[in-house]
């Protein structure tokens, strides 16, 4: 019989592992590996379920996060440490839901040397801003891992902890996020990640990006991940398609990244990868 843990505003301790599924390396999926390891998170004023039944995106399970306001967390850990210094490479890849419509700063992270001192622990970190989409329905985020920042003390050979913060944004109290399908995965060969929601969709094409706005209207814009407007593709009818060739405004081939597409004055947005 599976027990279910709901998680409350004091320290707590889950056990919870990487799991190697052939080439991809699994953070979560359904449920966490209990045994042997442990795990620990700082729920504050609010609340993580790691067995949460409500709705996954695949299986029985998925993580329910209710943000207990600034510089709260829920997090996975591993112990031993984890050495994934193969997979500097991979994309970290998630699905996620919310009907929160405002801004959302959150940051997920990667954490080594655990057991010394705090000051010295190494973090590997990606800020999302602003970009998730809030119809309730599941959406899948692909993020190289060649876009998050590590400081200096950081070690992909000796990675003990993974974990989601809101870090100073108090405005998140009381919000609820779910996350299912948590991995690291080889990146595509295919040059894009397809993310999609009820109208917008951005795959790979021959000639670059294709991008489909479903029957919402509107101008279509390319931002990056830093907030800036990198490409106006113009106005796009219901029911249209257009590419996009990866080049800016200025004519100039962009690198390789995370972007997000966005049909102005809508709810109606998708973020995906480029190598």
């Amino acid at each position: 019989m599976k027990t279910k843990l709901l998680f409350v505003s004091v320290s707590l301790f889950l056990s919870v592992t990487f799991v190697n599924a052939g080439s991809n390396i699994i953070l979560y999926d359904n449920a966490p590996v209990l045994f042997p390891n442990t795990g620990n998170s700082w729920p504050g004023s609010g609340s993580v379920d790691f067995l949460s039944t409500d709705a996954p995106y695949a299986g029985t399970n998925c993580i329910k996060w209710v943000v207990g306001g600034s510089y709260t967390d829920w997090t996975l850990q591993a112990w031993p440490t984890q050495d994934l210094s193969t997979q500097t490479s991979y994309n970290f890849e998630y699905y996620y839901r919310t009907t929160y419509s405002g801004a959302v700063w959150l940051k997920w992270q990667f954490i080594s040397n655990i057991g010394v001192a705090p000051w010295t622990q190494g973090t590997f970190t990606f800020t999302t801003q602003n970009d998730w989409i809030s119809d309730g329905a599941w959406h899948k985020t692909s993020i190289p891992l060649s876009s998050f920042a590590g400081d200096a003390n950081f070690s992909w050979s000796q990675v003990e902890r993974f974990r989601i913060t809101s870090d100073w944004d108090a405005s998140l109290a009381g919000k609820i996020f779910y996350f299912d399908d948590i991995r690291l995965v080889p990146q595509t060969a295919t040059g894009v990640n397809e993310v999609t929601n009820n109208q917008l969709s951005v795959y790979a094409s021959e000639n670059g990006v294709q991008i489909n706005n479903g029957s919402v209207a509107g101008n279509v814009v390319i931002y990056n991940m830093q907030g800036q407007n990198v490409k106006n593709l113009g106005y796009l009818n219901a029911n249209s398609k257009t590419t996009w060739n990866r080049k800016n405004d200025s004519g100039n081939q962009l690198p390789a990244g995370i972007y997000l597409c966005r049909i102005q004055n809508s709810k109606q947005a998708s973020k995906f990868m480029i190598n």
